[in-house]
C-alpha cells in the first residue's frame, strides 16, 4: 500500500451515530484529562513483528472499546484546549494570530472527526499508523463478508500504513472520504456533511501559510497596537466576508458544526458530562460563538 488514498479506501460505509452505539463500556466511563494517556501506541509496538511486513492488517484487539472510548476522550480534550487558545488570542485583540491558530484548530479537529468514525492516526516507531476501531462496518454485503472472514476474532481492528507519512493534505482528504461513505440516513447532519466535505477539499491552510512563509506578510495592522485590534473591530473582522481569513473560519466553524453535537452525543452515550471536557461543548457553530471568548 504506496499512498494513503488507498488506505482511506479500506474505511467502509457507517456514521457517527452507528460508531457511538456500537461501544459497550461501562458507564459512567472513567476519564481524567491530567492523567489519562493512551495506551495503543504501545500495544501497536508490541504487535509489530506481526504487523511490520504488512500495510493492511485485521488485528485483535482486547480492550478495544475501553480503548478507543478513552483515546477519543483525549482527543477531544485535545480540540477543546486548542479551540480555545484562538479565543484567548481574539480576547487579546491579536486577530492574524488567531486565524493562524485557527487553521491549527481546524486540523487538530480533523482528529476527532475521524475518531467519531472509528479512526485514529498514531505514531509509531517514527511513522503513521492508521487504526481503524470498526473494520466489521460498511454495506450490509461488506459487514456479511467481514464477519465471514473473520468470525474468529473478537475485537478487530483494521491497521493501515502506507510507506509515506499523513500530511496535512492527506489529513483533509480523509475528511472528504468520510464524508463519501456517510449514508443520508436518520440521525446524520447531511448539511453539516457536506459542508465539511466542501471546506475539507479547499485551500484551508493558504492565509495560515502567507502569514508563516513570506517574512513580513500579516493581516490585520492593528494588531500591533498597545492594545491589539479593538474590541469593536472584532466581531466585524470575524463576519467579514471575501477576506483571505474568511477561508478559514469557514474550515473551523463547518468542522465545529460537525464534530460537537456528535461529540455531545458520544458523551452521553458512555456517561461523561461533555462540560467537563470544555465548556464549548454547549456552543453553536457561529462564527461569533466559536471564536469570541
Amino acid at each position: 500500500m504506496k499512498s494513503w488514498t488507498a488506505a482511506f479506501d479500506e474505511i467502509k460505509r457507517r456514521t457517527p451515530d452507528k460508531v457511538r452505539t456500537s461501544v459497550r463500556v461501562e458507564r459512567p466511563f472513567f476519564f481524567d484529562p491530567l492523567t489519562s494517556l493512551s495506551e495503543v501506541p504501545d500495544f501497536i509496538e508490541a504487535s509489530w513483528e506481526s504487523i511490520e511486513a504488512e500495510s493492511n492488517r485485521i488485528l485483535n484487539f482486547p480492550g478495544r472499546d475501553a480503548n478507543f472510548t478513552q483515546d477519543t476522550l483525549i482527543c477531544a480534550t485535545k480540540f477543546y484546549h486548542v479551540l480555545e487558545s484562538v479565543r484567548s488570542h481574539v480576547a487579546r485583540g491579536a486577530m492574524t494570530w488567531s486565524f493562524v491558530d485557527a487553521y491549527h484548530a481546524a486540523l487538530v479537529s480533523t482528529r476527532l472527526l475521524g475518531a467519531l468514525y472509528g479512526i485514529f492516526s498514531y505514531t509509531v516507531k517514527g511513522r503513521t499508523i492508521l487504526m481503524d476501531y470498526r473494520p466489521e462496518l460498511g454495506s450490509v454485503d461488506e459487514e456479511r463478508r467481514f464477519q465471514k472472514a473473520y468470525r474468529d476474532v473478537a475485537e478487530p481492528t483494521r491497521i493501515l500504513k502506507p510507506v509515506t507519512q499523513l500530511s496535512q493534505k492527506d489529513s483533509w482528504s480523509l475528511c472528504v472520504r468520510l464524508a463519501n461513505i456517510t449514508p443520508e440516513v436518520e440521525g446524520v447532519d447531511w448539511p453539516a456533511v457536506k459542508r465539511v466535505k466542501t471546506v475539507a477539499a479547499d485551500k484551508v491552510s493558504s492565509f495560515r501559510n502567507g502569514i508563516l512563509y513570506d517574512a513580513v506578510a500579516w493581516g490585520n495592522l492593528n494588531d500591533f497596537g498597545s492594545g491589539g485590534t479593538a474590541a469593536e473591530l472584532r466581531k466585524g473582522i470575524l463576519e467579514a466576508s471575501a477576506e483571505p481569513h474568511t477561508l478559514t473560519i469557514s474550515a473551523l466553524t463547518a468542522m465545529f458544526d460537525l464534530i460537537n453535537p456528535c461529540f455531545v452525543a458520544f458523551c452521553h452515550e458512555v456517561g461523561v458530562d461533555p462540560l467537563v471536557i470544555s465548556p464549548l461543548t454547549a456552543k453553536s457553530a457561529s462564527a461569533e460563538q466559536i471564536f469570541l471568548p
